[in-house]
C-alpha cells in the first residue's frame, strides 16, 4: 500500500499534466482561431498597383450641389471620384460655395495606379453654415496646406477606446457606448448573447478628422463574435451600430439582439412595434436632440419601449424567429443627433447632396426618357424589405420585391455605374445595401476552405429540405458555391461609395476564394463570367493579380471550346443534332450551346481582348459567342430558355444578353469588324421593351408556348411526347397564341437597360426603336392598352414651318437664345472668384484659337515726327513670324518710365485707314491724312485721341487690325469680303476674331518691352469694336492693367433681334469666337477683367446696342465687380450721345486713366 501511493501520485500528476496539456492546447487554438477572425475582418485599404505613371490630361476636379429646404449648419459629407492626376495625394482640398471657403478632411479611399499617387476616390467633410435654402454649388480646388491637427483616440488598461469630437467624449466599450459633454450624457448597453472571449477587444480607427470619426472594436468570440462601431460627427450626430455573428453550425434563429439606451430622451408612452414599417423617433425634453433607429422600420422587426427610466430597442426578439445561418451577420443600430439631422438606412445623414448627371439626355424622345425614369424605379423596387432587408431579387409592379430571387451579384456593379451617371442617390443606395445584405447573410463566413466565396441562393432549390414550407425566408446554402461567387467588384464600388470596411473585408475574401476555387474547365464553363470582375478591379486599381485571374480564366475555357469557339456548360462537346430541350435536366444529359450560359462569355472577355489582342482564340471566341446570340435570338427580342428551341421566351432577361453583345460589339466595331447583326439583335431587344412599355406601361416579361394554354397538352402529356427534335415544334404559334407576361423582370432584366441604349443611340437613330416586326407586334396586338402617360403623344398643333430662315436667323433663334444659359458666368459657376477668373480666363482662350507663333518685335523706325511734348514714331515690327506691320509709337519727352496706353482703333466699316483712326499719321499721302481727319471728326469730336493721351504724359502705341490700313485688302476695300476673309479663316483652323485679340496682346507685350514704358502702369482704350477690343484683351492678359471701353457692351440676347448690326453678318464675324455663347456672355468675358479698373461708356442715342441691354450689362459688371470689394474700380455710364467718343467723354476717360495709371 504504502508503495502504491506514490505511484498513484505520480499517476494522478501525469494526469493533470495531460489535462492542463490539453487544456493549453485548447486555448491556444481557440486563440489562434480568433486571431484568425479578428485578421480577417480588420481594415485594410484595396489594392493598387503603383508601377507606371498616372496619365492624367484633365484638371477639372468634381463639384456637387447641396439641396436645403432650411438654412442652418450641416455637415456636408460625400464620397466623390477623381480623375487620374487631378488630386495628387500629397495635396489638400478646398471646398467653395460662391466666395465662402472651407477645407474638408478627405479620406483617401482609393488611388489611381501608377506614379505620382493620385487620389481615385475619397469622402469629403466639413462643415459649412447655409445662409438660406434652396441649391448650393461647391467646388474644390487644391491647396498645399499641412495636415490638420486632429482628435487623439486613447486606449485604457481596460481596453476601453476614448475620443472628443463636436460636443461630445465618446467612450467605447466592449459592451457599452458612452457620450458626455458638458451638461449632457449618454449611454447604450448592447443586449446580446455574452461573450465567452476574456480578452479585451481589438480597437480600429477607420476615420479619424476634425469632422468626422469612425471606430470599430473587433470582439473575437467562439459562438457570438461582433462588431461595435461608432460613427460621429462634429455636429454632434452619432450612429452606433453592433454587428452580431453566429458561429453555431448549422441553421438558427437570432437572438434578442438591441440596445438599452440611457440619456435625456423622452421615452415613449407604449411599445412601439416596427411590423407595419413605422419607423420612430424620441426627442430629448428641450427638443434639441433625438434617438432614432433608422434601418429598424425597414427590417420590420423588434420594437421600442420604455425600460425603467431608459429606452430598450430590440431589433428583433427569439420569439419573433428571425433566421439566423451558421457564420451570417445580423445588426442592430440607434442615432443620437442634433433634431434637425436625419438618417437612412445606411446610418448616412440625408442631406441632398448631388452630383451633376453625365448619362445621355433622352428628352428628345420622351418615350424613352419615360422608360429609362421607370427601369430606374423598378430596380429600386427589386429590394426586399424585412428579414431579407437589402436583397435584390426581382420587380413586380403590383407586389413588393418577392422572397426568393437568383441573388446573384455581378448584376450590382451596372447599378453602381448607372447610379453615377444619373446623379441618382436611390440607385446607388440600393447597390450599396444589396453588397451589405450580400455582406451579411450571403457570404460564407465559416471557418473552412471555402472561407468567403458565396452562399447558394436558394437552400430549397439545391435539394435542401429544412425550410421547405417557409415562405418567408430565402434560406441560403451553408457552404460556399463557385459559380455563385460571382459580383465580387460590387464590394470594391461599395467602398468607394461608403467607406465601409465590411466592403473591402468581402472582397478580400471572395478575390481570395475565386483563385482558388472559380475555374472555368471544372465543370461550369459560366465561370467565365467572372473575367468581367477582374478586369473591373484591374482598371480601378492597376493591380495586375487581377488582369491575370482574368486571363487564366480565359485559358481554362480555352481548353473547352469545340472548334466553332463556342461551348457548352459543363464544358462537354455539344451535341450535334441534339434531341429538343425544354428543361435544364434535358440539356444535361445532350449538352448544347446555352445562351444563357455562353452569354457570360461576353460580360467580359470583350475588355480583355483589348489587353490582349493577340491572346489565341479569345477574338474568336468574342466574336463567335456574338454571332450566336444574335443568331439564336427569338424574332421577338427575346431568348428562349433554356435552348434556342424551347417553348419559353424571355423578354426582360433578354436586356442582360443585349448588353453583352453591346460589349462584344464595341471591341469588334474597334477591329474593324462588322457588327451589323449585332446590332440588329441589340434592335430587337430595345424593340421589345420601348414598344411593350407603350403598349402596356410596364416591362414585357415574357411568352410561354402556346401548348399551355388550357386544353392544348392531354393530362400526364409532355413536350417530349410531342417534339422529338428542336426543328419540329413551330415557334409561330407562340406570337399569335402563346400566354403573355408582364410587369416584372429580374434585376438583370433592368439595371443593362441604360448600358444598352446608350451604345444603341450612339449608332442608330431612335426612331427605329419604335417599329415593329410581325412575330412582335402580334404578341403586342394581343395586349389589352394600358400605355404610359402621355403615350401616345398628340400630333403637334402647329404646321410644318413655312420657312426655316427669317431675317437672316434662323427660325429657332428665340429657342436657342433660352437655352444659353452661360453656364461658366461668374454668378453661375459657384466658383470663388479666383478660381472662376483662372477657368473662364481659360474657355475664353481656349476659344481664340492657337496663337499665331512668336517672333522677335525686330522694331525698324521708318520716320519721325516731333510734336511738341512728345515725339511720333512710325515703325515697323514682327507681330508673329506670320506678320510684319506698321505702327504708330507716341514717346512723351522728359524722364519715363511712362504710363502707356494700347490705343484700339474701331470698325466703323472703313477700313481704308486703322491706326490713322487713334493717332495723327504722318510719312503718309494727303489723301490718307485727309481720310483720318475727316474720320476723327465725325467719331472722335475732332481729336486723335492718341496724341492727346501723348500730350497728357502717356506713351501710346496704335496699328491695324487685320483688314484694316496697311493690312487691308491688296484689291483694294470691298466691304463684303469681310466674310470671305472669315470664312477662309475657319478653313485654315484659325479665326478673324481670335487673331484679333491675339494681335492685341502682342501689341501690350510690345508696350511691355519698351525701356520708356513703365509695365505696371500699361491701359488700353477704344471706341466701338475698340472697345470690345479692350475688354477682350483685359479679360486674355493681366500686362494691361485698366481700360476704357467706349460703346461696344451688350447682351446676347439683346444683339440677337431683328436688325441688330450683329445679326447682319460681314463686320460681326470680327467679333464671333464660335461656341463661347455656350459658356460665357460678353459681359462675363468682360467680367474676367474685375477686379483691375475698367471704364465702360455707352450712347443712349446708339442704335448699335439698346439701352435695355446695355444696363443688364452694367449691372452684371457692377454685381460681379461689388462681389470682389472693388466697386470703386468699376465706372459705367450711360451719355447723352449716339455712337461716338466725343471730347467731352474722353475728358471723362482719361481723368479716370489718370487716377488709375498716371496718379
Amino acid at each position: 500500500m504504502d508503495r502504491k501511493e506514490p505511484m498513484q501520485t505520480q499517476n494522478n500528476t501525469m494526469h493533470l499534466y495531460m489535462i492542463l496539456g490539453v487544456l493549453a492546447a485548447g486555448i491556444a487554438s481557440a486563440a489562434a482561431a480568433q486571431a484568425k477572425w479578428a485578421e480577417r475582418f480588420a481594415f485594410q485599404p484595396p489594392p493598387c498597383g503603383t508601377s507606371g505613371v498616372c496619365h492624367g490630361t484633365a484638371v477639372t476636379l468634381p463639384s456637387f450641389d447641396v439641396h436645403l429646404k432650411a438654412p442652418g449648419r450641416r455637415i456636408v459629407r460625400i464620397s466623390l471620384f477623381f480623375k487620374p492626376g487631378a488630386f495628387p495625394e500629397n495635396l489638400a482640398l478646398r471646398a467653395a460655395c460662391g466666395e465662402a471657403q472651407a477645407i474638408p478632411d478627405v479620406r483617401i479611399l482609393t488611388r489611381h495606379p501608377g506614379k505620382p499617387a493620385c487620389v481615385r476616390r475619397a469622402l469629403i467633410t466639413f462643415p459649412f453654415d447655409f445662409k438660406e435654402a434652396g441649391a448650393h454649388r461647391f467646388s474644390l480646388s487644391l491647396v498645399d496646406d499641412p495636415p490638420p491637427d486632429v482628435p487623439t483616440i486613447s486606449l485604457d488598461e481596460r481596453g476601453e477606446a476614448h475620443v472628443a469630437l463636436g460636443p461630445w467624449t465618446l467612450t467605447l466599450a466592449t459592451d457599452r457606448v458612452v457620450l458626455k459633454s458638458d451638461s449632457t450624457a449618454w449611454e447604450g448597453k448592447i443586449l446580446a448573447p455574452p461573450r465567452t472571449n476574456p480578452e479585451p477587444p481589438i480597437i480600429e480607427r477607420i476615420e479619424h478628422g476634425r469632422y468626422f470619426v469612425w471606430v470599430r472594436l473587433l470582439e473575437p468570440d467562439a459562438t457570438w463574435p461582433r462588431i461595435i462601431e461608432v460613427r460621429m460627427d462634429a455636429s454632434g450626430a452619432v450612429a452606433v451600430q453592433a454587428h452580431l455573428q453566429c458561429m453555431e453550425s448549422g441553421d438558427g434563429i437570432t437572438p434578442d439582439l438591441g440596445w438599452i439606451v440611457r440619456g435625456p430622451v423622452v421615452p415613449p408612452d407604449r411599445a412601439h412595434t416596427f411590423g407595419e414599417g413605422q419607423p420612430i423617433a424620441l426627442g430629448s425634453p428641450d427638443g434639441a436632440w433625438m434617438l432614432s433607429f433608422p434601418d429598424a422600420a425597414s427590417y420590420r422587426r423588434g420594437r421600442v419601449e420604455a425600460d425603467a427610466g431608459a429606452v430598450r430597442y430590440l431589433r428583433c426578439t427569439s420569439e419573433e424567429r428571425v433566421p439566423m445561418q451558421e457564420s451570417a451577420w445580423r445588426r442592430a443600430a440607434f442615432t443620437i443627433a442634433p433634431a434637425s439631422v436625419k438618417f437612412n438606412a445606411l446610418l448616412e445623414p440625408m442631406e441632398d447632396i448631388r452630383i451633376a448627371a453625365s448619362a445621355p439626355g433622352l428628352a428628345p424622345w420622351p418615350l424613352l426618357d419615360s422608360l429609362r425614369d421607370y427601369t430606374r424605379w423598378a430596380i429600386t423596387a427589386c429590394m426586399c424589405l424585412g428579414d431579407d432587408f437589402g436583397n435584390v431579387t426581382a420587380f413586380n409592379k403590383d407586389r413588393p420585391a418577392p422572397v426568393f430571387g437568383m441573388n446573384r451579384l455581378n448584376h450590382a456593379p451596372a447599378i453602381f455605374h448607372e447610379a453615377e451617371k444619373a446623379g441618382d442617390k436611390a440607385l446607388r443606395d440600393t447597390a450599396v445595401l444589396w453588397c451589405s445584405n450580400m455582406y451579411d447573410l450571403s457570404l460564407w463566413w465559416g471557418d473552412t476552405d471555402t472561407f468567403g466565396g458565396t452562399r447558394y441562393n436558394n437552400a430549397n432549390a439545391m435539394g435542401i429540405k429544412d425550410h421547405l414550407d417557409d415562405a418567408r425566408f430565402m434560406w441560403r446554402s451553408n457552404t460556399a458555391v463557385h459559380f455563385c461567387t460571382k459580383g465580387i467588384n460590387a464590394f470594391f464600388h461599395a467602398y468607394e461609395e461608403t467607406g465601409d470596411p465590411r466592403f473591402t473585408a468581402a472582397l478580400r475574401a471572395q478575390t481570395a476564394y475565386a483563385k482558388k476555387f472559380i475555374h472555368a474547365d471544372q465543370g461550369e464553363c459560366r465561370n467565365i463570367g467572372d473575367v468581367a470582375d477582374f478586369m473591373d478591379l484591374y482598371h480601378c486599381t492597376g493591380e495586375e493579380a487581377y488582369r491575370e485571374e482574368a486571363l487564366r480564366l480565359f485559358r481554362e475555357l480555352r481548353t473547352k471550346l469545340g472548334g466553332d469557339s463556342l461551348f457548352s456548360q459543363g464544358g462537354q462537346p455539344i451535341v450535334s443534332d441534339g434531341p429538343f430541350i425544354d428543361d435544364d435536366q434535358h440539356g444535361y444529359e445532350a449538352p448544347f450551346a446555352k445562351p444563357y450560359i455562353i452569354g457570360y462569355a461576353l460580360a467580359g472577355l470583350p475588355d480583355l481582348l483589348r489587353e490582349y489582342p493577340d491572346e489565341p482564340r479569345l477574338r474568336d471566341v468574342v466574336r463567335a459567342v456574338a454571332d450566336f446570340l444574335a443568331q439564336s435570338q427569338d424574332p421577338t427580342g427575346g431568348w428562349r430558355y433554356p435552348h434556342p428551341r424551347s417553348s419559353r421566351v424571355l423578354l426582360d432577361q433578354a436586356m442582360e444578353h443585349a448588353a453583352q453583345l453591346s460589349r462584344a460589339a464595341r471591341v469588334l466595331e474597334d477591329r474593324g469588324e462588322p457588327i451589323g447583326n449585332l446590332m440588329d439583335a441589340i434592335e430587337r431587344t430595345l424593340q421589345a421593351r420601348v414598344n411593350g412599355y407603350a403598349r402596356t406601361g410596364t416591362i414585357l416579361s415574357g411568352l410561354q408556348g402556346w401548348e399551355f394554354n388550357p386544353g392544348q397538352l392531354k393530362e400526364g402529356q409532355t413536350l417530349y411526347d410531342l417534339y422529338k427534335k428542336p426543328a419540329d415544334r413551330d415557334l409561330a404559334r407562340d406570337y399569335s397564341e402563346g400566354a403573355v407576361s408582364m410587369g416584372g423582370s429580374a434585376p438583370e432584366g433592368l439595371v443593362y437597360f441604360m448600358e444598352t441604349i446608350d451604345f444603341y443611340l450612339a449608332r442608330r437613330p431612335a426612331d427605329r426603336l419604335f417599329w415593329n416586326n410581325a412575330p412582335l407586334g402580334a404578341v403586342l396586338d394581343r395586349i389589352e392598352a394600358h400605355p404610359p402617360e402621355g403615350w401616345p403623344p398628340a400630333p403637334p398643333a402647329d404646321p410644318p414651318a413655312a420657312f426655316g430662315v427669317r431675317m437672316d436667323l434662323p427660325a429657332f433663334r428665340d429657342a436657342q437664345l433660352e437655352r444659353l444659359s452661360f453656364p461658366l458666368a461668374w454668378k453661375n459657376a459657384g466658383l470663388p472668384f479666383a478660381l472662376w477668373r483662372e477657368r473662364a480666363r481659360e474657355v475664353y482662350q481656349s476659344h481664340l484659337g492657337p496663337r499665331p507663333p512668336l517672333a522677335p518685335f525686330a522694331i525698324n523706325i521708318l520716320a519721325r515726327e516731333d510734336r511738341g511734348a512728345y515725339e511720333a514714331r512710325k515703325i515697323a515690327m514682327n507681330l508673329s513670324a506670320d506678320t510684319r506691320v506698321i505702327g504708330y509709337l507716341l514717346v512723351p519727352k522728359g524722364k519715363g518710365p511712362f504710363p502707356a496706353i494700347l490705343g484700339l482703333h474701331d470698325h466703323g466699316a472703313h477700313f481704308s485707314i486703322g491706326k490713322e483712326k487713334v493717332i495723327r499719321p504722318f510719312d503718309v499721302s494727303e489723301e490718307r491724312l485727309n481720310d483720318a481727319i475727316e474720320w476723327v471728326k465725325t467719331c472722335y469730336g475732332g481729336r486723335f485721341f492718341g496724341d492727346e493721351l501723348a500730350r497728357r504724359g502717356y506713351v501710346v502705341f496704335a496699328t491695324d487690325m487685320l483688314f484694316w490700313g496697311d493690312r487691308g485688302r491688296r484689291e483694294g476695300v470691298k466691304y463684303e469680303a469681310q466674310e470671305r476673309l472669315a470664312a477662309n479663316m475657319f478653313h485654315l483652323g484659325v479665326s478673324w476674331a481670335g487673331r484679333i485679340v491675339w494681335d492685341d496682346l502682342r501689341c501690350a507685350e510690345f508696350l511691355q518691352s519698351l525701356p520708356e514704358v513703365d509695365p505696371e502702369r500699361i491701359g488700353c482704350a477704344g471706341l466701338s469694336v475698340g472697345s470690345h477690343r479692350t475688354w477682350s484683351l483685359n479679360a486674355l492678359t493681366d500686362i494691361v492693367k485698366a481700360g476704357a471701353a467706349i460703346c461696344w457692351m451688350c447682351d446676347t440676347k439683346t444683339l440677337m433681334q431683328d436688325g441688330n448690326n450683329q445679326t447682319t453678318g460681314q463686320s460681326a464675324f470680327s467679333m464671333i469666337l464660335p461656341g463661347l455663347r455656350n459658356s460665357l456672355d460678353y459681359p462675363d468675358v468682360a467680367s474676367i477683367a474685375c477686379p483691375k479698373p475698367m471704364l465702360f461708356y455707352n450712347g443712349e442715342k446708339d442704335g448699335l446696342f439698346p439701352v435695355s441691354g446695355v444696363e443688364a450689362c452694367y449691372e452684371k459688371l457692377r454685381e460681379v465687380w461689388r462681389a470682389q470689394g472693388a466697386e470703386d474700380k468699376l465706372e459705367t455710364r450711360l451719355w447723352p450721345v449716339p455712337h461716338e467718343f466725343n471730347t467731352d467723354m474722353q475728358e471723362a476717360a482719361f481723368a479716370w486713366l489718370d487716377r488709375w495709371l498716371a496718379p
